[in-house]
């Protein structure tokens, strides 16, 4: 009897464990289910694992753009401090220096670069407290050279009187001479010329020209230079000789002959400490030539390295001299050595004269 009973069971376990799995293939699910075998039913699709590396994904993403951001925080404010720095250092080229005192000049005046008031602090001649004066210089600060005055002389061709600037290189003509082979002006401001037999005064009224009632009277050769003291002495050379002339009369006087083998090329003249000198052409170039006065003797100063100096004048302590081609030159009164300031293109000067007060 037992033994029947475990046959029947055995049947009956047999018959549980075939229909279709006996086959082998999992029962078909649907697109979003699964076959389980332990409940041997299809159950819908488990992502925990996929979402949990999603999710880890997710947070890896947010660190990176957390770092990016940090990155991008940090370039920022990197970025912001260098614009900072930045507009500090262009700030400061235009802000002055507070610390600069800077007075290199010793003029009492700061310079401009320091938030003062000094246009040029290497030199002392230059602040806005100075006058203006003739010379190449902005005395006072205005950004005009020579503003508000004159600073020219006289100078002369055979025919035209003509007004010369040497600061600003320009040149007007102002009237007529009378064939003058030179001229100068006297200390109470008269304009005197010269010809080679007589001595012309010039009427500012009526801008013409009067000569002296006699002429020079002595067998005085090519008279072509002259040139009047602060103690109104006419001095006129002539060849190797110096003369004087009466201002009241026109006469001439000869003083001495000046030695050597100078020749006056075409002008004298005198400073304004009254020193005399003279052009020469005795040499390859003119040279410039001290006379004494009193004898009339010459010395040797230098050669000057230009031809045919036929006009010189003293102004602004500057010894000037003019010639036949146009060229104004600078001329050194210790050596001779002159400087050329410009060419008057189309210009022939005979003479030249300034006023006692420059």
């Amino acid at each position: 009897m037992l033994k029947l009973i475990a046959l029947l069971m055995f049947a009956l376990l047999t018959a549980a464990c075939g229909s279709d799995d006996a086959t082998g293939e999992d029962p078909e699910c649907g697109a979003n289910e699964i076959y389980n075998p332990i409940s041997g039913a299809c159950e819908e699709r488990v992502r925990n694992a996929n979402n949990v590396n999603n999710v880890n994904n997710a947070n890896n993403v947010n660190n990176v753009n957390n770092a990016n951001n940090v990155n991008n925080s940090n370039n920022a404010n990197n970025s912001n401090n260098a614009t900072n720095n930045n507009d500090d250092e262009d700030m400061g080229m235009d802000m002055p220096d507070l610390l600069c005192t800077s007075d290199n000049d010793n003029d009492g005046h700061i310079a401009l670069e320091c938030g003062g008031d000094d246009c040029n602090d290497l030199e002392a001649a230059q602040n806005p407290t100075q006058a203006e004066i003739c010379d190449d210089l902005d005395n006072n600060c205005d950004s005009i050279v020579n503003n508000g005055i004159d600073c020219t002389f006289y100078a002369q061709s055979d025919q035209k009187l003509y007004l010369i600037d040497p600061f600003a290189r320009s040149i007007s003509e102002v009237g007529d001479v009378p064939g003058l082979f030179d001229m100068d002006t006297h200390p109470d401001g008269t304009l005197y010329g010269l010809t080679t037999t007589q001595l012309w005064r010039l009427d500012e009224t009526s801008m013409t020209w009067v000569a002296l009632p006699q002429p020079l009277g002595v067998d005085i050769g090519t008279a072509n230079g002259m040139a009047i003291d602060s103690e109104e002495n006419i001095w006129v050379t002539s060849g190797n000789n110096l003369f004087t002339v009466d201002v009241t009369t026109g006469v001439a006087t000869l003083v001495g002959a000046m030695g050597g083998t100078y020749s006056s090329s075409g002008d004298c003249v005198v400073t304004k400490s009254d020193a005399l000198y003279m052009t020469s052409s005795h040499t390859l170039t003119d040279s410039l030539v001290f006379i004494d006065g009193t004898t009339g003797v010459g010395s040797f100063v230098g050669t000057t390295g230009f031809n045919d100096i036929w006009a010189l004048t003293s102004a602004w302590n500057t010894l000037y001299g003019l010639t036949s081609s146009g060229q104004l030159i600078e001329i050194d009164r210790n050596n001779g050595q002159s400087t050329l300031i410009h060419t008057f293109n189309g210009y022939s000067f005979y003479g030249a004269a300034s006023t006692p007060d420059r």
